[in-house]
């Protein structure tokens, strides 16, 4: 094994690769980059590798896609999740920062993804331009990224919720070298003053109706307000009544959380 791993990491994000709602999501944004079986693909922030094991889906003997992140404890996940993929050689996994110039040879790549990845990237135009480096002519880059300012949850505390969401829009976590949490609605914008051409806007709705612990909206909330937690912001028990309000909103039928994620589609 390459990466040192955590049991309490493996823990948590085994979590992930059962929502079945991010299971949807990478599904989708994997079809969307139309992977031809010879194709060499680059995932960009693959953290514990959960857009990676459906690219690997696509691929043949022949293709291989690289994931790339700056997190080892992430690395090790994806390491032990996805490791009959990587003995087959369609996985390969290597510790990256990928906020400067990235390690990679011009025209190298067919497709490139990145996802939830861009917005804690200080120089984002020096991000996508070694992005169009690193393509092959006709190649495709896939940019996206959750605006978590468009969180909805049916709440009956709708001023406690807002400000909630905004808190943790708003916060900077440690681990993070920048902080945008709309950055979805400006990816466009940013794609379309680059080299690309033929720049296309997709958006998917992520949605639930369940408050149930493998559905994204329950997980979205366990990490609200953790997050609210650490702010010193809120009061304990005002915190603990909202997710109970949630819970009871479940029982009677009436939850409902939803955000958006924003996607570019980019061909050189």
């Amino acid at each position: 094994m390459q990466f040192k791993l955590y049991k309490k990491t493996y823990k948590n994000k085994l979590r992930s690769y059962k929502i079945k709602d991010k299971i949807k999501f990478h599904q989708y944004l994997v079809n969307l980059l139309d992977i031809k079986k010879s194709d060499k693909v680059l995932d960009l922030g693959c953290g514990h590798g959960q857009t990676l094991i459906y690219i690997a889906r696509k691929l043949a003997e022949n293709g291989k896609v690289i994931g790339v992140d700056n997190d080892e404890n992430l690395l090790a996940v994806a390491e032990r999740v996805l490791k009959d993929e990587i003995m087959e050689g369609k996985i390969e996994l290597t510790k990256s920062d990928i906020s400067n110039n990235l390690p990679f040879f011009n025209n190298s790549y067919n497709k490139i993804v990145c996802h939830n990845v861009i917005e804690c990237i200080p120089n984002k135009n020096l991000f996508i331009d070694e992005c169009y480096r690193i393509l092959k002519k006709n190649g495709i880059l896939i940019i996206s990224h959750t605006d978590f300012d468009t969180q909805i949850f049916n709440s009956s505390y709708p001023e406690l919720s807002r400000s909630l969401v905004h808190n943790y829009c708003d916060t900077r976590q440690q681990w993070m070298k920048a902080c945008d949490g709309m950055i979805g609605r400006k990816l466009f914008s940013i794609l379309n003053k680059n080299k690309f051409k033929n720049v296309e806007l997709k958006i998917y709705v992520m949605s639930n109706t369940k408050y149930k612990p493998f559905e994204y909206g329950y997980r979205i909330a366990q990490d609200i307000v953790d997050i609210a937690k650490k702010s010193k912001m809120f009061d304990a028990a005002e915190l603990n009544t909202w997710l109970e309000d949630l819970k009871e909103k479940d029982n009677k039928g009436e939850f409902f959380y939803s955000s958006n994620i924003y996607m570019i589609i980019a061909r050189k």
